[in-house]
């Protein structure tokens, strides 16, 4: 994963429980529409889904399967990642399906 982009303005693509189904087909849509706009997108997926993402399109795999483990990254794990690595993404975007 190459996080050098210095001047790079980030959009945040929480996705991890999107793996089969209808979450998975729209999270392809949604990795097909993205556009070359100058961003770059970090998108979290469950490490069991094979993406073909766009250039600037970062895809970083992760296991969050259980509820205990999807909760704690929501709540905590991903602004905990995003501050490890020095990320103020300009967009959040949540293709989570929760309530």
């Amino acid at each position: 994963m190459d996080m050098n982009h210095a001047n790079a303005s980030y959009i945040v693509v929480n996705a991890t429980a999107l793996r089969s189904s209808g979450g998975l087909i729209i999270l392809k849509q949604f990795i097909e529409a993205v556009p070359d706009d100058g961003f770059t997108y970090l998108l979290f997926a469950d490490e069991s889904v094979q993406l073909k993402a766009p250039q600037n399109t970062i895809v970083l795999s992760l296991n969050k399967r259980s509820f205990l483990k999807r909760f704690l990254w929501d709540l905590y794990g991903l602004k905990k990642w995003l501050k490890m690595h020095h990320i103020v993404p300009v967009r959040t975007i949540s293709l989570q399906n929760t309530n």
